[in-house]
């Protein structure tokens, strides 16, 4: 069990996701990036609390990874 919660944010913007971990990590939340579709289904099998995600990335959506991680067991209760 972990100590705090933790957030998957993913977003092909480094700088969106440096300041948005940032500011998660100083309120007291343990974070996790992913850059894209592909990063953010394999990080999801670290079981995060929550996953904040960009619908626009290129290549495949945000919609697209939300709707394989929904259709994942395993993953399928995590909150996007």
């Amino acid at each position: 069990m972990r100590e705090k919660p933790l957030i998957l944010v993913v977003d092909d913007e480094e700088n969106f996701l440096e300041i948005l971990t940032a500011k998660l990590s100083a309120s007291g939340f343990d974070t996790a990036k992913a850059h894209n579709e592909a990063e953010a289904i394999s990080q999801a099998e670290n079981l995060p609390d929550m996953i904040l995600m960009d619908i626009r990335m290129p290549g495949a959506s945000g919609t697209d990874a939300a709707l394989a991680i929904k259709q994942n067991p395993k993953t399928k209760e995590i909150k996007i």
